[in-house]
């Protein structure tokens, strides 16, 4: 845009104004006004134009609170399964411990019963020979050996199962067979009430992720309800151009925005529904959870009860197994027993000590188990 006066374009209009003002006509004497071309307005031939604009969501902020609550317990969810699998991990390593623990100790026993099955057969054999027993004797302790290298050999198979069960849980690379267990004891963990357990199962990671899954079904039915307000928002421009001529420099807006689905009424308000159904899911899903989780500490904690019973017994048994193999071995220096029946009863006092593992393993896998439950490895 170029606005321009030529010369002489004002000189009737210079004359008007001096006979107006009781003068004679000035441009006979000066000339043409303008003199010159005289340039009012005149564009650039390089524009410049930048703009920026805010807008800040009103309305939609609910929206936002909700979408940032689902996305928390999403989070939450998410530890919990974590928590959860971690803690998988960490009870099926102590439990094949533990139950490698009590299988050296079943091998041992099978072990000292072969020993014993085969004293007796060397006397039963022995008897044959001296014509003191029958040949049906000797069949029934080689029988009797049989069955007891087959058990020997189940407890042999046990443990190598449970090493290797044991190496594929910690990523033991190589040959599973080869791992050693240590003669430590297992952990050690406080007794507690059944109350106290009870207390403590919000804390199982199955039940943190059931109450997260509620709240983020809260915030769905939240963010569906919202979705019938209208969006409003706020906004402000900012322009600055440059090389427009009769144009401000600098402009700016302000106000506001409003939009407004008139015809979504049914689908709002199915969604809604599918919100409040998803909640009432969750709030099932939920206490369903926290029952099966009291009722299975219900349950371990009267197992280790029952576990604490059987240990108390299998203490008294080993000690009398122990008595008596001493008084055999005793009586075996003086000429006084066979071998065989020294043998037997170094199989039982063994057997009892494996029973005695066996009880106290099951009340410790027992205590672990409630450890598991209530979220506490």
């Amino acid at each position: 845009i170029d606005l321009t006066l030529q010369p002489g374009d004002l000189s009737e209009l210079l004359d008007t104004t001096a006979v107006m003002a009781g003068l004679d006509p000035l441009t006979p004497i000066l000339g043409p006004f303008p003199a010159y071309e005289l340039p009012l307005v005149r564009g650039e031939q390089f524009r410049t134009l930048a703009g920026v604009g805010v807008f800040q969501p009103i309305t939609q902020q609910w929206l936002i609170g909700s979408g940032i609550e689902v996305a928390e317990a999403d989070r939450d969810i998410a530890t919990a399964e974590y928590d959860r699998t971690t803690a998988e991990l960490r009870e099926g390593v102590e439990r094949i411990f533990a139950g490698l623990k009590y299988a050296h100790w079943q091998v041992a026993a099978r072990e000292a019963t072969v020993a014993a099955m085969e004293a007796q057969l060397q006397d039963a054999q022995n008897g044959l020979a001296a014509g003191e027993v029958l040949a049906p004797l000797v069949l029934g302790a080689q029988a009797a050996l049989m069955d007891a290298r087959t058990e020997a050999l189940k407890a042999h198979q046990e443990r190598e199962s449970l090493q290797w069960k044991l190496a594929d849980l910690i990523g033991w690379e190589g040959d599973a067979t080869t791992i050693e267990i240590s003669e430590d004891s297992l952990p050690s963990r406080p007794d507690q009430s059944l109350t106290a357990w009870l207390a403590r199962v919000e804390l199982n990671p199955d039940l943190r992720a059931a109450a997260a899954t509620v709240r983020k079904a809260s915030a769905g039915t939240r963010a569906a309800q919202q979705g019938r307000i209208p969006e409003l928002g706020a906004f402000a421009t900012f322009t600055y151009q440059d090389g427009l001529p009769l144009l401000p420099n600098q402009t700016g807006t302000v106000g506001l925005a409003m939009t407004w689905d008139v015809f979504g009424f049914g689908r709002r308000d199915a969604e809604i529904r599918r919100g409040l159904a998803r909640e009432l899911q969750a709030n099932l899903n939920e206490e369903r959870v926290a029952e099966d989780l009291r009722r299975e500490v219900r349950e371990t904690y009267q197992m280790w009860i029952h576990a604490g019973e059987l240990v108390e017994l299998a203490e008294q048994v080993e000690d009398y197994r122990s008595q008596l193999m001493v008084q055999t071995q005793a009586a075996l220096q003086a000429g006084e027993a066979l071998d065989s029946k020294v043998r037997q009863d170094e199989a039982d006092y063994a057997a009892a000590v494996a029973d005695r593992v066996g009880a106290q393993t099951k009340r410790h896998l027992a205590r672990l188990r409630l450890q598991f439950l209530t979220g506490d490895l």
